[in-house]
C-alpha cells in the first residue's frame, strides 16, 4: 500500500540523509539529546517490539523513540503494519486487532474470527482475507468495525498486493485480476478477465504506488482500472523474489547470488548484479540502490543499480544472525521484533542504531503471547543509542523468526490504568474538580495531561491524584500515563465541562449541557435535545418520560435513570451508566456502555454500534433493509429475546446468555464467538456467512438449530455443547441447503439425546463437512426421541439423510455415548476416514470408525 510521495515525505527523507550523512563525519561524538520536534507523522514507522509486548513508534529522521503503545502481552506473536500515521498491530495467533491512533496514540481492538487470515492495509480500509473458507471481509481502518457484507474471493488467491487505495487479487485458475476498494456501502470488486491465461503463478508486488503483474514470461504495470498500461518482457524463476520499487516505476528480481532491476520507462530489465550470499527478507528498490540482507545476517547488502557495485555495511552486532528490513517514506530500517534493536541504514551504508525500550523482560521463550489487554497507549521519548541490536522478522518485508529464547524466570507484572476518575463527573467553570484513578500494578511515576479543546495544554501533575478548576466550557481530554521500569500505560478520557446548569423541565428543548438537580416527572415527553454535542448528566436522578434526540450528533447521556423511551437519531451518541426501559436507534456511531436496559432496538440508519459491559432484560433487535454493522461484547442477557433480521453484520463477543433466545433470519456474516449460552439458545433461518465459534452451550433443548433453508456457508468451530438434549441440530428441506457448512473442532458431552444431529430431507450434494469433534456420553437420557424415520436418537452424531447426501465426516472421535457413537443411513455420506470410536456399545454405522 502505497502511492507517490508527498513533497513533504520528500523532504522528511531527504533531512534524513543529511543528518545521517553528517552523523558519518562526527566519528566517534556522543549522540546528541533528543530535539523536540513538531509530531508530524512523515517519517515515523510502527515497529513491533514483542518482548514487552508494545508497538512501538520510531522517528526515522531523528532516530529515536517517539512512543510504545502496548498492544499485547509480553513475548506476544503480534506483527504491525500502517497507514499514514496509524498502527496496525495484528496477532494472527488469537486473530487480536489493535488499531493506534497516530496523533492521539488511543486504541480500538477487535478479534477476527476465521482460519488463515491475512490481513492488508489501504487508505480507505483494512481487508481481510480469509483463504480458507474463499471470504473477503472490509473493516473501517478507524473504528475496526465491520463494512458491508462479505464477498467471496477468487477460487486461488494465487498472489496479491496493495496500492493506496485497493486490494489487487490474481486468480491463476483463471488468469484474472480482481481490485478490491471499500466504499460507502462496503468493499466492492472490480474483475479483469483474461490478464495472464495459462500461468497459474503470477507474482504480485507494487512499484511507485501502482500494482505490477509478473506473468507468462512479462511484466505489467497495471492502471487503476486494471488496464496494462506499460509492458517489459521477463522471465521469473520460481525460487526467484519479485519485489517493486518504492520511488519509480520498476522491481528487482533477486534470484541465486545475483540481481537485476526492470524499469518501465526504460522497457527492460537491466544487467545482473551480482551479490553473493544473502538472507531471506524482501529486498528494499529505493534511488535506484537495492537493500537486501547478507548470508549470514549479520549485514546489510546495498547494490548499486547505477555503477553495478555492493556495498556492504558494518556489522549490526556481535551476535545478530537474522533480521527484517522495514521501508516507510523513503527510510530504511532495520529491526529486531523480538528484542530491543533496531535502527536506520542511509543509502551510503551508514547505520544508526536505537533502543526501542529500556529494560528488558525475564527472557522466555518466544511463543504466540495472550490476549492482548485492553490498555491504553504509552508514550514515551527515547535518545538514539549507540547499542548494536538484534534485527529480526517483521511483517513489512517479511523475513526470518529468531531462535526462540529459553525461559528463564517469570513474566513482568501487568501495569494497566483501568479508570480515570473526577469529582464531580461533570464539572462546572470555577468548581475545583478532583483528579484520581484506579490503576493495577504498582507505578513508580505518573504523568497527567489535560488537553484544551484547541489540543494545547490546559494543566499537568506528576502526582497520583491532583486538583484543577477551569475558566471556560468545552470538551478537555484528560491522559494519564504511568510507567515502572519498561512498562508503561496510558488512558485518555474526554471531559466535558459546563456552565452552571439551569433547572430542566418537562417538554424542555435542551441546547446545552446540564446536569440534572433533581427528579422529572412527566406526563408526555420529557426532553428533547436540540444541538449537537449536548451531555445531560443525570447524576443519579430519575426521569419519568420520553427523552429525543432530534437529528443532532454528539449527544451523552449518563449516570441515572430513564423511565420511557430514548430516541437517538444522530451520530456519535452516548449512553453511559443508565438504567432504562427502552432505546431506539437510527444513528451512526452508538455507544452503549455500563447501562441496563429492558430493550434496546437498532432501526433503519442505525450503524456502527457498539454495546459494552451492559445488561440486557427483555429484547435485542438489530436489522434493517439497508445493510449495518455492530457489535455486543462483554454484555449480560437475561430472559432477553435476541433478533437479527436483514442485512445485519453484528459481532457478539465474550457476553453471557442466561435463558435467552437468539434468531437469525436473513442475516449475513454475524459473529457470535467466546459467549456463555446457560439454557439459552441460538437458531439460524435463511441466513450465510454466519460464525459460532469458541462458545459454551449448556442447559437448553436444542442449543443451536440451523434450519428453515438455506443456511448456507455457516462455520461452527471450537464450542462446547454440554448438558443440553441436543447439542447442535442441523436440518434443510432444499437441495444444498448446508451448502459449504463446516463442523470442525467442537466438544459435544453429555447431551441426553445427542450431541448433534443432522435431518436432511431432499437429496443432492451439500458440500457440508463434519469433522474433528468429539462425542462423549451423549444419548443416555434420550425421552423416547426418534427421527422422522422412527429410528431412536441415542447417539453421539445421528445423521438422517439420503443416500447422495452429500454430507462429509472425517477424524472424528466418539466413546461412551448410549448407542452409536456416529449413525448414519448407508451410502448416505462421504467417509473421509479417520473417524473413530471407543465404549460405544453399537459402534458406528454409515462410517468406517476404528
Amino acid at each position: 500500500m502505497r502511492g507517490t510521495p508527498t513533497s513533504a515525505q520528500r523532504a522528511v527523507a531527504l533531512a534524513c540523509l543529511t543528518v545521517l550523512a553528517a552523523a558519518a563525519v562526527i566519528a566517534g561524538a556522543d549522540p546528541a539529546p533528543p530535539v523536540v520536534r513538531p509530531d508530524l507523522f512523515a517519517g515515523k514507522v510502527w515497529l513491533p517490539s514483542r518482548a514487552v509486548g508494545q508497538a512501538t513508534l520510531v522517528d526515522g529522521v531523528a532516530v529515536q523513540v517517539v512512543a510504545g503503545v502496548p498492544v499485547a502481552g509480553v513475548n506476544g506473536s503480534f506483527d504491525t503494519d500502517q497507514v499514514g500515521g496509524d498502527g496496525y498491530a495484528f496477532d494472527a495467533a488469537t486473530g487480536q486487532l489493535v488499531g493506534i491512533d497516530g496523533a492521539t496514540r488511543e486504541k480500538r481492538a477487535t478479534r477476527l474470527s476465521g482460519r488463515a487470515t491475512d490481513l492488508r492495509y489501504t487508505a480507505t480500509g483494512v481487508f481481510s482475507l480469509d483463504r480458507e473458507r474463499g471470504v473477503l471481509r472490509a473493516l473501517d481502518r478507524h473504528t475496526l468495525q465491520p463494512t458491508g457484507d462479505a464477498l467471496a474471493l477468487p477460487r486461488t488467491v494465487s498472489a496479491d498486493t496493495t496500492d493506496d487505495r485497493a486490494l489487487w487479487v490474481a486468480d491463476g485458475s483463471d488468469g484474472s485480476i480482481t481490485a478490491y476498494t471499500l466504499g460507502a456501502t462496503g468493499p466492492t470488486g472490480r474483475r479483469t478477465e483474461h490478464v495472464f491465461p495459462g500461468e497459474r503463478s503470477p507474482r504480485l508486488t507494487s512499484a511507485q504506488g501502482a500494482p505490477v503483474l509478473v506473468a507468462a514470461g512479462r511484466a505489467m504495470l497495471l492502471t487503476s482500472t486494471g488496464a496494462v498500461a506499460r509492458t517489459l518482457s521477463v522471465e521469473i524463476g520460481a525460487g526467484d523474489v519479485v519485489q517493486g520499487a518504492v520511488d519509480a516505476p520498476a522491481f528487482v528480481v533477486v534470484r541465486g547470488g545475483s540481481l537485476t532491476v526492470c524499469d518501465f520507462e526504460a522497457r527492460a530489465c537491466g544487467p545482473e548484479i551480482a551479490v553473493g550470499a544473502h538472507g531471506s527478507a524482501k529486498p528494499v528498490l529505493l534511488g535506484g540502490k537495492v537493500f537486501l540482507t547478507d548470508g549470514d545476517g549479520n549485514r546489510v547488502l546495498i547494490a548499486d543499480t547505477a555503477t553495478a557495485s555492493v556495498n556492504r555495511t558494518e556489522p549490526l552486532s556481535d551476535h545478530v544472525r537474522r533480521f527484517d528490513l522495514v521501508e516507510h517514506d523513503w527510510i530504511v530500517y532495520f529491526n529486531d521484533p523480538e528484542t530491543r534493536f533496531a535502527g536506520v541504514i542511509s543509502p551510503d551504508g551508514t547505520v544508526r542504531r536505537l533502543e526501542k525500550y529500556q529494560d528488558d523482560p525475564p527472557a522466555t521463550a518466544v511463543t504466540p503471547g495472550p490476549t492482548p489487554t485492553s490498555a491504553g497507549p504509552t508514550t514515551r521519548t527515547g535518545q538514539p543509542g549507540t547499542s548494536t541490536g538484534k534485527p529480526a522478522r517483521a511483517r513489512t518485508t517479511g523475513g526470518t523468526m529468531a531462535e526462540s529464547i529459553k525461559p528463564s524466570g517469570p513474566r513482568l507484572p501487568e501495569l494497566r490504568v483501568e479508570e480515570i476518575v473526577t469529582n464531580p463527573a461533570t464539572p462546572e467553570v470555577l468548581v475545583p474538580v478532583a483528579f484520581s484513578a484506579r490503576v493495577t500494578g504498582a507505578p513508580t511515576a505518573w504523568r497527567w495531561t489535560v488537553s484544551k479543546p484547541d489540543g494545547t495544554t490546559e494543566a499537568t501533575s506528576t502526582g497520583a491524584e491532583f486538583s484543577h478548576w477551569f475558566r471556560f466550557v468545552g470538551k478537555y481530554r484528560v491522559s494519564l500515563a504511568v510507567s515502572a521500569g519498561s512498562r508503561r500505560d496510558e488512558q485518555t478520557v474526554t471531559l466535558m465541562v459546563i456552565n452552571p446548569p439551569l433547572p430542566l423541565h418537562c417538554g424542555d428543548v435542551v441546547r446545552q449541557s446540564t446536569v440534572l438537580r433533581a427528579n422529572l416527572t412527566c406526563e408526555g415527553p420529557a426532553l428533547t435535545i436540540g444541538a449537537h454535542d449536548v451531555l445531560i448528566d443525570l447524576d443519579g436522578h430519575t426521569v419519568v418520560g420520553d427523552i429525543k434526540v432530534d437529528n443532532n450528533d454528539g449527544s451523552v447521556l449518563r449516570r441515572g435513570t430513564v423511565q420511557g423511551q430514548i430516541k437517538l437519531d444522530g451520530a456519535g451518541a452516548r449512553i453511559e451508566d443508565l438504567t432504562l426501559i427502552s432505546l431506539q436507534v437510527s444513528g451512526s456511531d452508538t455507544r452503549v456502555t455500563r447501562s441496563r436496559a429492558e430493550h434496546i432496538s437498532i432501526v433503519t440508519g442505525g450503524s456502527d454500534y457498539r454495546i459494552s459491559d451492559s445488561v440486557i432484560t427483555g429484547s435485542f433487535s438489530a436489522g434493517s433493509s439497508k445493510p449495518s454493522v455492530g457489535e455486543m461484547v462483554g454484555c449480560e442477557l437475561i430472559g432477553a429475546h435476541v433478533g437479527l433480521p436483514g442485512r445485519t453484520h453484528s459481532v457478539f463477543r465474550s457476553n453471557v446468555f442466561r435463558s435467552a433466545t437468539v434468531l437469525l433470519s436473513q442475516s449475513g456474516g454475524t459473529e457470535i464467538t467466546n459467549n456463555i449460552f446457560d439454557a439459552s439458545t441460538v437458531e439460524l433461518r435463511i441466513s450465510s456467512g454466519v460464525i459460532l465459534a469458541g462458545n459454551s452451550f449448556g442447559g437448553a433443548d436444542v442449543a443451536v438449530t440451523i434450519d428453515a433453508s438455506p443456511a448456507q456457508g455457516i462455520l461452527i468451530e471450537r464450542n462446547t455443547f454440554e448438558g443440553n438434549k441436543v447439542g447442535l441440530h442441523l436440518g434443510s428441506s432444499v437441495p444444498q441447503g448446508l451448502r459449504e457448512t463446516r463442523v470442525s473442532g467442537n466438544h459435544f458431552e453429555g447431551n441426553g439425546a445427542a450431541g448433534a444431529t443432522v435431518s436432511l430431507g431432499s437429496p443432492g450434494p451439500e458440500s457440508m463437512t463434519i469433522e474433528g469433534n468429539t462425542f462423549v456420553g451423549n444419548g443416555h437420557r434420550s425421552d423416547g426421541l426418534v427421527d422422522r424415520h422412527g429410528l431412536a436418537i441415542d447417539d453421539g452424531l445421528h445423521i438422517d439423510t439420503e443416500v447422495g447426501g452429500g454430507v462429509e465426516i472425517a477424524s472424528n472421535s466418539t466413546r461412551n455415548n448410549a448407542d452409536h457413537g456416529i449413525e448414519a443411513p448407508r451410502g448416505a455420506v462421504v467417509d473421509l476416514g479417520g473417524n473413530t470410536s471407543s465404549g460405544d456399545p453399537a459402534g458406528c454405522t454409515g462410517v468406517v470408525c476404528r
